[in-house]
């Protein structure tokens, strides 16, 4: 199974936004060669004219957007966290600051 970590809550954005680490690597986009990432931003907001939404968009590892071209999972109509990376095939492992803390313990092992 493959588990989608939380790491941290992201502020600055409309909604609720949240980083997250994925167990492997996820395509966001299909050129060749494909592009993959470890990390994931999910946003989920309440567009003016289009209602609820949550977007699944690449991140690196510092928690910066690579693009902001929706990753499979992305859908409109609520705001779910969850059901976003279970549709890109990932399960929530886990939430607060278990996550942050294994997220910084990662980053200063491979410095």
């Amino acid at each position: 199974m493959k588990t989608a970590q939380f790491l941290k809550k992201i502020y600055g954005w409309n909604g609720d936004t949240r980083f997250y680490q994925l167990s492997s690597p996820a395509i966001y986009s299909y050129g060749h060669p494909e592009k993959r990432t470890s990390y994931v931003i999910v946003s989920a907001i309440v567009a003016i004219y289009n209602g609820p939404e949550t977007y699944i968009f690449p991140a690196k590892a510092n928690g910066m957007v690579i693009t902001y071209r929706e990753m499979d999972g992305s859908f409109r109509g609520e705001l779910d966290h969850a059901q976003a990376l279970a549709g890109l095939g990932y399960v929530v492992a886990g939430t607060g600051v278990c996550g942050w803390l294994r997220y910084w313990l990662n980053r200063l092992a491979s410095e």
